[in-house]
């Protein structure tokens, strides 16, 4: 289209850098599989964790595992929906998206220590007495599973808290912050 004054181009959309493409991608993975594990997580509440057999009794014999359990399945269907707004919004350059996805990584930081404070402990004691009715007289020493559990979980915590860091680092880089800031409003039509 020519004008008196030359032809009038439209502004040129921002590059999405690749690391918004990756975290927007993983994001929407990591919603999906939230909210695909919700239906067994229900079950497991539903019937009072016998599916998971004499470990699962013993943890919901625990009241603040059986309470920390029910708040924790809706608090993960949040976060799923959350993981996947955030994911969605990231793939068009949604600055919001941006914010609330440095929300949930943020979350995800300190969720793993909370998990760890509350689980272990009566994950621990509940594994104990398993064991022990499991285990017949003159069987298997198996007091190494204990030891082994906290190393597994310490590792999986910092683990956990390393990608958070990672992706941390990723979303508030100065090329993502400034594809968001240059992204047109949805609202504006050119």
């Amino acid at each position: 289209m020519a004008y008196a004054y030359g032809p009038v181009y439209p502004s040129p959309q921002p590059q999405r850098p690749v690391a918004v493409t990756v975290i927007g991608i993983l994001f929407i993975i990591f919603g999906a599989m939230g909210l695909l594990g919700l239906p067994i997580n229900i079950l497991y509440m539903a019937t009072n964790w016998r599916l998971a057999g004499p470990m699962g009794e013993a943890m919901m014999a625990n009241d603040l595992l059986r309470t920390y359990m029910w708040v924790q399945v809706p608090v993960g269907f949040v976060l799923s929906l959350l993981y996947l707004a955030s994911g969605i919004g990231m793939l068009q350059l949604r600055p919001w998206a941006r914010m609330l996805a440095i929300g949930i990584v943020i979350f995800g930081m300190i969720a793993p220590v909370i998990n760890s404070i509350v689980m272990v402990p009566a994950l621990m004691s509940g594994m104990t007495d398993a064991m022990a009715s499991a285990v017949p007289t003159g069987g298997p020493d198996l007091s190494f599973i204990g030891p082994l559990m906290m190393a597994s979980v310490g590792l999986g915590v910092a683990l956990g808290i390393g990608i958070m860091v990672v992706l941390l680092i990723f979303l508030t880089r100065p090329n993502v912050r400034a594809a968001f800031e240059q992204a047109p409003a949805p609202y504006l039509t050119q």
